[in-house]
């Protein structure tokens, strides 16, 4: 299946809003944009807490979220700078296709997308990637919207 190099994605597990993604083939390990992260022990596995912004507004929306911790990985960003970051699974759903897939978690408020899908989850969804054009693929369906009082009271006026 192909798909556009940017696309609508949500992520059920952490009950999240549709949210834009970037799909970079040059990314190896897909990255959520995680703010205020905190590890910490339940019944004997590390788990960790998370606010997930979810829009580049200002503030962005944010979902507070909680995951057992997959493991610790050292990451090379875009910039060469490589740092230790926390890896979870999460179940992405992109367009019809849906998947467990891993995310290291990083604050992403200087770049344009919150989400970036890269080459790991992108095999597995089997998915190609059309650089000239966005938005290729169904937007997913979520029970999870964000209330955005300014959008509900333009919708009344």
């Amino acid at each position: 299946m192909i798909a556009g190099w940017r696309e609508f994605v949500t992520l059920p597990d952490l009950q999240t809003p549709v949210m834009r993604a970037k799909l970079d083939t040059g990314a190896l390990t897909s990255c959520l944009d995680a703010r205020s992260i905190e590890a910490f022990w339940h019944e004997g596995v590390e788990w960790v807490q998370f606010n997930l912004a979810t829009s580049r507004n200002k503030p962005s929306p944010e979902v507070l979220c909680r995951q057992p911790i997959l493991e610790r990985r050292d990451v090379r960003d875009s910039g060469g700078h490589q740092s230790q970051r926390i890896v979870i699974k999460a179940t992405l759903q992109l367009g019809d296709q849906s998947c467990l897939t891993e995310f290291t978690l990083a604050d992403r408020q200087a770049m344009q997308y919150r989400v970036l899908l890269g080459r790991r989850t992108l095999t597995q969804l089997n998915l190609m990637v059309d650089a000239k054009s966005p938005y290729r693929l169904t937007r997913p369906r979520t029970e999870f919207e964000i209330f955005n009082p300014t959008n509900e009271e333009s919708k009344t006026s």
